[in-house]
């Protein structure tokens, strides 16, 4: 059985700015993610990133230019022995802005039934909370990371009846963890 992962773009892969990333020059990947990316292959773990691209769905960007952007990021990983599956993007695979961005799971179940896999088996680490809230309500495990800006979702997590089934500092630390759950479960 093949394994996945999915992981949210801006706060877990690429620094998250004020401003989002709009050309090449403004991606800055997070420390330690090139790491992640290869002990996820070397693990057997596929990965597919997602990401809701506001700038996209407004016009403030052309779907070229994000091309762009994410090839120089899949080039990045690739030099350190990692690899993405896929980069699903919204609004790309749908006209409607507002169907697939988080926190609704249409997204992650689009991404589920390209890959052909199970919501329930797959982790979504993200760092913001709107996109766990999209990975609760797509039945996923969830792995909370605080590279982006956590302020509000750790506010949020105060109160919230739901929690991540993993907090973890950063994409390698969660990428570390999980593989260590993958272990314990026999996959």
């Amino acid at each position: 059985m093949e394994r996945y992962a999915l992981i949210e773009r801006d706060g877990v892969v690429n620094v998250l700015q004020d401003e989002p990333v709009r050309t090449l020059d403004r991606l800055i990947l997070l420390p330690f993610v090139i790491e992640a990316f290869h002990t996820l292959r070397e693990n057997g773990i596929k990965a597919v990133i997602v990401t809701c691209q506001e700038p996209l769905a407004n016009g403030e960007i052309t779907a070229g230019a994000l091309d762009e952007i994410h090839g120089r990021m899949r080039i990045m990983i690739e030099e350190g022995y990692g690899k993405i599956e896929d980069i699903m993007v919204c609004p790309s695979l749908y006209a409607d802005w507002e169907r697939c961005r988080f926190p609704k799971p249409r997204l992650l179940h689009v991404a589920a039934a390209k890959h052909g896999f199970k919501l329930q088996d797959v982790f979504f680490i993200c760092s913001g909370w709107e996109s766990m809230q999209a990975g609760w309500a797509a039945g996923c495990k969830t792995a909370f990371v605080k590279t982006g800006k956590p302020f509000h979702a750790l506010q949020a997590l105060k109160t919230s009846e739901r929690q991540p089934d993993i907090i973890q500092r950063d994409l390698l630390s969660a990428v570390i963890r999980i593989i260590r759950l993958y272990s314990a479960d026999g996959r």
